[in-house]
This record gives C-alpha cells, structure tokens and sequence, in this order.
C-alpha cells in the first residue's frame, strides 16, 4: 500500500503484487499484479499514520504498508518526499488539493 497522509487525511491505493514474479521493484509496470486500487485503512491505523507524521513535524509523508496474507498491515518506511501522483492519476484521490490546503494552513 502507498499512504499519503496529509495533516489528518489519509489517501490510500494498492497493488496486489505478485509473489516471486517480476523484478524486485514493485513500481515497475512488470512487478505489478494490476492496477491501483483504492484502499480502506482501519481507523487505528489512520490515527497511528497521521500522529506519526504530526510528531515529524511533517506536513505530507508517502508511506508504504504491506498486507500480509493473514491481514497484519506491517509499516515499511515513511518518506517525506513520497510519491503521490499516481494515487490521484489511476484513483482520482485529490491529494494534491489536499496538500495546497495543508499549505496554505501552514502560512
């Protein structure tokens, strides 16, 4: 899963990879077992995602999630300069409007 959290807002999308087919790099056209899909967080994982990102002192963090099998949601990385714009291309999630807001709020 790729998260974009911005301030209390989480936008989310995710590939079903394939597992032991394809390069390494899930964002490789190849690696991919399709397109984006838009995804549900639980809402503790929501508020656990947005607190984290708020006590960075981060405005936006890209962060990437796998979901085992099982269902466990395991945290991988937050990045502060993340990728987004294929959660608003492929799912039309208005990250980048939320982030102008953000912004602007912060001035």
């Amino acid at each position: 899963l790729r998260v974009a959290v911005v301030g209390k807002q989480c936008f989310t999308g995710g590939i079903r990879a394939a597992v032991g087919a394809g390069p390494v790099d899930w964002r490789h056209p190849q690696a991919q077992g399709g397109d984006w899909e838009p995804w549900s967080l639980d809402p503790e994982i929501v508020v656990q995602l947005t607190t984290l990102v708020g006590e960075l002192g981060l405005v936006y963090g890209g962060v990437d999630l796998i979901v085992q099998p099982d269902g466990r949601v395991v945290f991988l990385e937050v990045n502060s300069f993340g990728e987004w714009g294929m959660l608003e291309h492929s799912l039309g999630l208005p990250v980048g409007d939320a982030l102008a807001g953000a912004l602007l709020e912060a001035v």
